[in-house]
C-alpha cells in the first residue's frame, strides 16, 4: 500500500512539474508578441494610431460659434433614404412680388362678393397658382429700429409707400421725414394722441387696475393705440383690411406691435370665444348698425358685427366705440351726414347693444363704452360660445419650457437682448414658450394649427397673451418680413401629409426679417428633409441634439435667414 501511494505521490509530482513548465513558455511567449506588436503600432507600419485617430475624431467634442452640443444622427444613418435627395436652390420671386401676401391678393380679392365684405377675407391660391420663389426685400431694405425707437421711427426703405402721409397728414397717423417715417401717435378720433386717449379711457375702465390685459383693435390704421397701451400692459391684437388704407398693418409690424391683416366680414375671427377684456372701434369704417345675421328658420337679425365682438368679448369686458355716430350732435357736418342719418344709426346700435345685455356705461367727447354683462345665459340671442378645457399643468408646462429656453439662449444669444422683437410660435401649446420669453422687449404670436388634436388658445388667453387659429398649409395674414424670430415645435410631424413641406418653408421665409431667425424642434428624420430645403432657401443651419441629450429622437434646428439682394441670385 505504502509503495503504491508512494508511486502515485510521484507520479503527480512529475505531471505537476510540466504544466508548469508549459504555462511559464506560454506567458513569456504572450508578453513577448504584444511588445512585439507594440513595438511595431509605434513604428508606424501598424493601423493603431489611424484607429484611435478615428475614434477621438468621432468622440470629441466640437465648439461652433454659440453652440455648445452637436447631433449625432445623421442622414445616411435614416430609413429610406430620407436625407439623400438633393433639393434645387429657390430662386428670387420678381420684384412686383415684395409685399406679396398670397391669401389677401387684390386681383384675386376683386372676383369675389362684396356682400358682408367677402372680397376683403382670406382668398389663398390654388396650388397651382402657388410661388415656389423666395420673396425680395425691398431696394435699401434695413435692420429695424429697436423697440421703444421702433413704436416712433420707422425705415422710409422697409416699407416704402407714402399714401398715408398724405391722406392722413392732419391726424397725425404718420409723417414722412428724410429716409425715415414718424409715428407722432395720434389718430383721426385722437389728435391730442394716444396717450390722452387712453387716459380717457382710463377714467371709465380700470386699465390702470390690471383688469384689462388683452384688447382687439378693430380696423386700427398704424395701430398707435395698441402701441401706447402696451405702457398700459395691455396686449393688444390689432387688425385692419389689406387695402383700405395702404401699408397701415404693415406700418404696425414695422413698428413692433402686433397686427395681422384681417376684416370683419361673413366668417367668424380666428380666436375663440370669451377672450378679450375690451374691444375697441375708433372710426374703424365698420357698419355695426347693419349687416344680417340668420338666428334660426325664421329670424334675421342685424347687427352681426356687434354679436361677433360678443362673442370674442368675455363676460364683463368692455366695448369702445369713438367716431360716427358717436357724437353725432356736435360733428355732424364735419362727417357730412343729416342728423337724421346719424340718430337712427346709433338708436340701432343702442338696440343690439340691450339685446346684448350690454350696459352702456358712459358717452363724454365723442366716445361711448358700453361694458358686457357677467352672465352670459340670460341674453336670449347669444350664439353657443366655445367650451374652453380647463388646465392644471402650468407649472409642469413652464417649467419644461424654460428648460427649452434656457438651452436655446446657449445657441442663440440674441434671444433676450431686444434684438427679436416681433416674435411667433407656430404650434404654440399652452403658450408656455412665450412665457419663458416674457419682457417688454418682445410679444410673442402664438399660434394654435386648425389641425391640432386640441385647442389651448383660450387657456393661452387666459394666461393674458394673444394669439389665433391658422392653418400652416396656407399663407398667414400678414405682409413679408413681419417677425424677428420664428418657433416651431412638432410642426412638421403635425402636417406631414397635409401638405408639403416646401409650402410651409417658404411662407416662414416670406413673412421671416432678412437675418431673422428660425427655431425648428421636431423628430429628427423630419428635420433632416427641412433642414436640405431650409439650405435651398439661403437659410444658415445648424442641426443640434436635444438638451436631453444624444440619444432623444427629437432635435433642434436652427437657422437664420441670410440678407440679400434680388439682382444678386447667386448669393
Amino acid at each position: 500500500m505504502a509503495i503504491l501511494l508512494g508511486g502515485g505521490m510521484a507520479r503527480n509530482f512529475t505531471e505537476n512539474r510540466a504544466r508548469n513548465t508549459l504555462i511559464v513558455i506560454l506567458v513569456f511567449g504572450l508578453c513577448s508578441f504584444f511588445f512585439l506588436l507594440g513595438a511595431w503600432q509605434r513604428s508606424g507600419s501598424g493601423g493603431g494610431d489611424r484607429i484611435q485617430n478615428w475614434v477621438n475624431e468621432q468622440t470629441k467634442c466640437i465648439q461652433l460659434p454659440n453652440l455648445n452640443f452637436e447631433t449625432h444622427h445623421r442622414a445616411s444613418g435614416l430609413p429610406n433614404n430620407t436625407g439623400r435627395s438633393e433639393i434645387k436652390p429657390f430662386e428670387p420671386c420678381d420684384q412686383q412680388y415684395t409685399d406679396y401676401t398670397p391669401c389677401e391678393e387684390q386681383k384675386r380679392a376683386m372676383t369675389f362678393p362684396r356682400d358682408h365684405m367677402i372680397y376683403r377675407e382670406r382668398h389663398c391660391p390654388p396650388d397651382k397658382e402657388k410661388l415656389y420663389c423666395l420673396i425680395p426685400a425691398p431696394k435699401g431694405y434695413v435692420a429695424p429700429f429697436r423697440w421703444p425707437k421702433s413704436r416712433d421711427f420707422v425705415p422710409y426703405a422697409n416699407v416704402p409707400h407714402k399714401s398715408l402721409t398724405v391722406e392722413k397728414a392732419i391726424q397725425n397717423w404718420v409723417h414722412y421725414e428724410g429716409n425715415v417715417f414718424r409715428f407722432p401717435g395720434g389718430g383721426t378720433q385722437f389728435p391730442q394722441g394716444a396717450d390722452k386717449y387712453i387716459e380717457q379711457l382710463a377714467s371709465v375702465m380700470p386699465i390702470a387696475e390690471g383688469k384689462v390685459r388683452t384688447a382687439l383693435d378693430t380696423g386700427c390704421g398704424v395701430a398707435s393705440l395698441g402701441a401706447y397701451l402696451l405702457k398700459k400692459n395691455v396686449l393688444t391684437m390689432s387688425f385692419a383690411p389689406r387695402d383700405n388704407h395702404e401699408a397701415q398693418v404693415q406700418f404696425a409690424l414695422e413698428r413692433g406691435v402686433p397686427a395681422y391683416i384681417g376684416v370683419l366680414g361673413s366668417i367668424k375671427l380666428p380666436f375663440p370665444s370669451r377672450v378679450f377684456d375690451m374691444a375697441h372701434c375708433s372710426r374703424c369704417l365698420i357698419p355695426w348698425s347693419g349687416n344680417s345675421k340668420k338666428l334660426n328658420d325664421d329670424l334675421f337679425c342685424d347687427g352681426m358685427y356687434m354679436m361677433e365682438v360678443d362673442r370674442v368679448l368675455r363676460p364683463g369686458g368692455y366695448w369702445v366705440l369713438s367716431g360716427p355716430p358717436i357724437g353725432w350732435k356736435i360733428h355732424y357736418k364735419g362727417w357730412q351726414r343729416t342728423k337724421e342719418d346719424l340718430r337712427n344709426e346709433q338708436r340701432k346700435i343702442e338696440q343690439f347693444a340691450e339685446l346684448l345685455c350690454w350696459k352702456k356705461i358712459s358717452e363724454k367727447d365723442g366716445i361711448a363704452v358700453w361694458r358686457k354683462g357677467l352672465n352670459d345665459k340670460s341674453c336670449s340671442i347669444k350664439q353657443d360660445n366655445l367650451k374652453i378645457g380647463k388646465f392644471r399643468s402650468y407649472e409642469e408646462d413652464n417649467k419644461l419650457w424654460k428648460k427649452h429656453v434656457d438651452a436655446y439662449k446657449k445657441t442663440n444669444n440674441f434671444l433676450d437682448t431686444g434684438r427679436y422683437r416681433n416674435i411667433m410660435d407656430m404650434n404654440a401649446g399652452l403658450g408656455s414658450f412665450a412665457a419663458a420669453l416674457e419682457s417688454p422687449k418682445l410679444w410673442v404670436m402664438n399660434v394654435i394649427p386648425t389641425i391640432a388634436n386640441t385647442s389651448t388658445l383660450g387657456v393661452i388667453y387666459e394666461r393674458g397673451l394673444i394669439g389665433m387659429y391658422h392653418d400652416w398649409c396656407e399663407g398667414f395674414s400678414t405682409y413679408p418680413r413681419t417677425y424677428d424670430l420664428i418657433h416651431s415645435n412638432d410642426i412638421f410631424s403635425l402636417y406631414q401629409n397635409k401638405c408639403k413641406f416646401e409650402d410651409i418653408l417658404l411662407e416662414m421665409d416670406r413673412i421671416l426679417r432678412p437675418e431673422g431667425a428660425v427655431i425648428i424642434r421636431d423628430k429628427v428624420d423630419a428635420l433632416v428633409k427641412v433642414e436640405k430645403i431650409a439650405n435651398a432657401m439661403r437659410w444658415k443651419t445648424i442641426l443640434a441634439d436635444h438638451e436631453g441629450g444624444p440619444h432623444v429622437p427629437e432635435k433642434i434646428l436652427f437657422a437664420v435667414k441670410q440678407y440679400w439682394g434680388v439682382t444678386n441670385k447667386s448669393s
